[in-house]
């Protein structure tokens, strides 16, 4: 068999490289209209290795537009995601809802190593004209849950 080699010309060619990493290294809370609260990847991974079988004491600001998780576990406050960063809570949705915002809601954290916490802040929304409508959406849902 005889195999000849061939040349290939590049002249004129640019090399083609492999983009940065696609993955968001931004970490997120989000929370769905059903209630679901969920983590971003980035989020869940730092969590599962930083927290105590992801417990945390979780703190909102009366307008809803910052949260605070501390990498501490009080007795009167255990607050524990699921180990796929996921967690049902239709009051904390209905809470933002009355303060006008959309759902979905998603808070964009930053992880303070000195304080060992998360602190996350609402990305801005816009507000909703009805929110007490959407309320009483969110409570009819969490009833007819219940009764399944």
């Amino acid at each position: 068999m005889d195999v000849q080699k061939k040349t290939i010309n590049l002249s004129g060619m640019i090399l083609v490289k492999m983009p940065v990493s696609n993955r968001n290294p931004i970490r997120t809370l989000c929370v769905a209209s059903d209630g679901k609260m969920g983590m971003n990847s980035v989020l869940l991974k730092e969590m599962k290795e930083k927290t105590a079988d992801m417990q945390v004491t979780f703190y909102r600001s009366e307008d809803y537009k910052k949260i605070i998780m501390l990498n501490l576990v009080q007795e009167n406050s255990k607050f524990r995601f699921h180990r796929d960063g996921k967690l049902k809570h239709a009051e904390f949705a209905s809470g933002l809802l009355e303060c006008g915002y959309n759902l979905p809601a998603k808070y964009v954290v930053e992880r303070d190593e000195e304080q060992d916490c998360w602190v996350g802040s609402l990305e801005e929304v816009p507000e909703l004209k009805n929110p007490k409508a959407l309320v009483k959406d969110v409570a009819v849902k969490k009833t007819a849950q219940k009764r399944k």
